[in-house]
């Protein structure tokens, strides 16, 4: 038996079997640790058997080796073809978490517009409408004596069933019988994915289309007068019609998941809009609904319950 230290301090112990060249046997009773590393070439080469690095173990049989711990090519393979399954089955749940963030998103931001006319209603004493904009709007008239109102009006042709303001019928400290009326906010738009919906072809008709009309000056207080459909608080928060008379019964906005597509010509005409629901007719077979309560005017969300 021979002893030998390598140059970095590390201990190895050989005994060179005389019955077989090239082989070594180690006595179970005297099991040594091998060195970490072996710098020397021809130390590696003195060995009886070979040294693949780092890590190394010997068993009761001197002849087994512990090799070094890598990855194959195949087994790379197969760790990336796992994350490519994880990821196919993990896009749809994270589809569908985002399509669920944007719809309260746009729940939460109207409630909040719904609760402030019905709080400017009741403390300017005033009437306050929430006006949405129709797809009707891209056959209005863009030629009017105010540039403001035709530049906030070319904007809106791409703002139907997306688009919503708040409106004053008088401003605070007005004179009986001397109301100035005004818009309190700008035109709000919902997250995108999200949109009124609009089923004017629907027996009985349905979404914005289902909703009373009022015809107030738009898109601005100098712009033309124009039907659109709105809801109304008086300065008691209670919803009311056109004519202020109370509505118990309430009413309600049928809110769409799905895109809004269209198209401008070259002098930024609106050529192609669609609003369409994806799926198909959400609004109606899973809808989203902001009821808005007729005697208080409160509001919240309606979805259906699961059984």
């Amino acid at each position: 038996m021979k002893s030998h230290y390598t140059e970095d301090g590390s201990f190895a112990v050989r005994w060179l079997c005389e019955s077989g060249p090239g082989r070594a046997r180690l006595s179970s009773a005297r099991r040594i640790q091998w060195g970490l590393s072996m710098r020397r070439a021809e130390d590696r080469r003195a060995l009886p058997f070979p040294v693949h690095g780092r890590g190394h173990c010997l068993g009761k049989d001197a002849t087994r080796v512990c090799a070094s711990s890598a990855m194959t090519v195949l087994e790379l393979l197969v760790v990336i073809a796992i994350i490519g399954i994880l990821s196919v089955l993990a896009v749809p749940a994270i589809r569908a978490l985002t399509r669920s963030n944007t719809i309260s998103s746009a729940n939460r931001q109207l409630l909040d517009d719904i609760a402030l006319a019905r709080q400017r209603a009741i403390n300017e004493h005033s009437i306050v409408h929430v006006l949405f904009v129709q797809p009707n709007v891209l056959t209005m008239n863009r030629n009017t004596k105010s540039p403001q109102n035709n530049k906030v009006l070319t904007n809106l042709l791409t703002g139907a069933q997306t688009r919503y303001a708040l409106y004053a019928e008088r401003t605070a400290g007005d004179q009986p019988g001397q109301h100035h009326p005004r818009y309190l906010t700008g035109w709000h738009q919902l997250p995108e994915g999200v949109f009124f919906a609009d089923r004017p072809t629907d027996n009985p008709v349905g979404g914005l289309s289902r909703l009373e009309k009022v015809s107030v000056p738009f898109p601005t207080v100098n712009g033309e007068l124009a039907d659109l459909p709105h809801i109304a608080f008086d300065e008691s928060g209670a919803l009311v019609n056109v004519n202020s008379a109370r509505r118990p019964e309430g009413e309600f906005i049928e809110m769409a998941r799905g895109s809004v597509m269209f198209q401008r010509d070259a002098s930024g005409d609106v050529i192609f809009f669609d609003a369409r629901e994806i799926p198909p007719r959400n609004s109606v077979d899973n809808y989203n609904r902001v009821r808005i309560d007729g005697l208080t005017g409160r509001a919240r969300v309606e979805r259906p319950e699961i059984q």
